[in-house]
């Protein structure tokens, strides 16, 4: 594998310098037995050596944000010694010593929704002649055929480093290794199914933010059971299977294992859409229950129903969230809040405001900013119905998000968009 290092430097060449590359269509290109389908527009291409390079390049353009040129490379390349993919998969970042060092900032394993198993890896950032440099790795391999993509990001941020890795992201989920592949599909496996219905847990947590602080974070995580196999992790607009054909990082298949003629299933298998890559990552957790509870390993599930057509509410709903912290030198937060009124003649009102602060100990001096808004108030009529409350407005747009009540028969907390709305007294 040693030769990949030389030849990946040989392609960074050609994304610093400018080659007649030929327009990428979109199209299925096969290489060394694995096929993928290629971005459609804005990226040229380069095939040679087993080899295929796509090169996008992004002009300076200050009113854009951009105050240097970017561009950005991704290269295919073929497996050449699965036996030893992990070992060839350490060696492709040798292009950028620095890189290799560093640890990882994302670093997933699983399997593909094919089957086959798959490994990623970003790493930021380093200096390549005076750009920065950041480098991501997926390697896909079975049965001794495999497929390496790498992307290739210099000074490219926000908007721009956002279409680089999406088309990257395509690439990696349209590897198939046979002619009955489908490029990136859920498709239950055999035995899967047998649940219906939503369920939700309460969870809470604390997590670090961005100001040096400790946020409290308290969630009605969702679990929505299809009886084919599918579930989803947020309730669906419409059926599970349309849901996660369109939002596949959503979502995952289940099956029930284990049981036999007189006891019933005892583990539960979930395979989850991890990433945007479509990497699946398999768990089995012990499972018992019925209609109305689930237990998977340690979590509890209630049943949610969903709310009949006409279903009023009558009260005022707030929504809050904040997060604040502070280091050696600095101190910051950031807040937003919204009421929701809603009453019994189908009427609602919703008002929201949000602020921020921000401080720096220097040398000399403390600088300080904050700043505060206010969101314009909102009215018009609300209807309910199933687990969507639907908001039409003055202007007659209408806005629909999710809806329950995590206590059934309890409206003292209304989870809307996954957000908690408490009652006010």
């Amino acid at each position: 594998m040693s030769k990949f290092p030389g030849f990946l430097r040989s392609c960074l060449a050609c994304l610093i310098c400018v080659l007649p590359l030929a327009d990428a269509h979109a199209e299925d290109v096969t290489l060394s037995g694995v096929t993928f389908s290629l971005p459609d527009t804005g990226w040229e291409r380069q095939e040679g050596s087993g080899s295929i390079i796509l090169r996008r390049t992004w002009d300076r353009d200050e009113a854009a944000g951009r105050d240097e040129a970017g561009a950005a490379l991704i290269q295919i390349l073929p497996v050449t010694n699965a036996t030893d993919f992990d070992a060839s998969f350490d060696q492709l970042f040798g292009l950028f010593p620095d890189l290799a060092e560093d640890d990882p900032l994302i670093d997933s394993e699983g399997r593909t929704v094919n089957g086959h198993d798959i490994r990623m890896e970003l790493r930021c950032c380093t200096s390549q002649q005076d750009l920065t440099v950041s480098a991501t790795l997926a390697g896909i391999a079975t049965e001794g055929l495999g497929q390496y993509i790498m992307l290739i990001e210099m000074e490219l941020h926000d908007e721009d480093s956002e279409v680089a890795e999406a088309a990257f992201s395509d690439i990696v989920r349209s590897v198939r290794f046979s002619s009955d592949e489908e490029a990136f599909a859920l498709a239950p496996p055999e035995g899967a199914g047998g649940l219906e219905g939503i369920y939700t847990t309460l969870t809470s947590t604390l997590m670090p933010n961005v100001f040096g602080g400790l946020d409290f974070v308290a969630e009605n995580r969702v679990l929505a059971l299809d009886s084919g196999g599918l579930f989803s992790t947020v309730i669906p607009a419409g059926t599970i299977p349309d849901h996660c054909a369109s939002a596949p990082t959503d979502c995952g298949t289940y099956r029930l294992l284990g049981g036999g003629v007189f006891s019933s299933a005892d583990t539960i298998e979930m395979a989850e859409v991890a990433n945007e890559y479509g990497i699946l990552e398999v768990s089995r957790e012990p499972f018992s229950g019925g209609k109305e509870q689930l237990v998977i390993g340690d979590t509890t599930y209630d049943r949610v129903p969903p709310l009949s057509a006409g279903t009023t509410f009558e009260g005022t709903w707030r929504f809050f969230w904040a997060s604040s912290g502070m280091t050696a030198t600095s101190s910051g937060g950031v807040s937003s809040e919204r009421i929701l009124t809603l009453t019994p003649d189908g009427r609602f009102s919703l008002t929201g405001s949000s602020g921020f602060m921000s401080s720096f100990d220097g040398a000399d001096a403390t600088t300080s900013v904050a700043g505060a808004g206010a969101d314009p108030l909102r009215s018009g009529t609300y209807r309910v119905e199933g687990y969507e409350l639907m908001l039409t407005g003055e202007d007659g747009q209408t806005v629909t998000q999710s809806l329950f009540l995590p206590e059934p028969g309890s409206d003292e907390l209304l989870v809307i968009g996954g957000d908690n709305y408490l009652k006010e007294e």
